[in-house]
């Protein structure tokens, strides 16, 4: 879910807005869809004259959330949680045992910003993060 207060940042701040379609626009062609290419081609035109709306701003960092792969969060490995979540996925429930092994099997090096806070929760379920370790995101 995407946080307000990044919403309100990205709708003031035209710098800031066209960082995120730019780093959006960086993923390359492979990994967005054509109607999310065209989305930030048309906001990377549109922040030329003015700001974006609730509902574009909203939009733009869904689609950063679910296409931008997170390496390295708050000074961990990724890959490094996907594999210790993986060793030890034996003490987790079915559900998420089986969500680990997909994880491991298709993205080994990194997971969506809509996927941490599951893998967050799995490597805590397993001990290898303390609560206070981990920072907002």
């Amino acid at each position: 879910m995407v946080s307000w207060r990044e919403v309100e940042a990205i709708k003031r701040d035209r710098a800031l807005a066209r960082r995120v379609v730019a780093s959006v626009l960086a993923l390359g062609e492979h990994v967005l869809s054509v109607w999310e290419r065209k989305f930030c081609k048309k906001l990377e035109l549109l922040l030329l004259d003015r700001g974006l709306t609730t509902e574009q701003a909203e939009r733009l960092l869904q689609i950063r959330d679910r296409r931008q792969l997170i390496r390295v969060f708050d000074g961990f490995s990724i890959k490094s949680l996907i594999s210790d979540c993986y060793e030890g996925r034996a003490d987790l429930s079915e559900r998420d045992d089986l969500w680990i092994a997909r994880l491991k099997a298709v993205s080994p090096d990194g997971v969506s910003r809509k996927r941490l806070p599951w893998l967050l929760y799995c490597a805590r379920q397993l001990n290898l993060l303390d609560d206070w370790l981990v920072g907002e995101f």
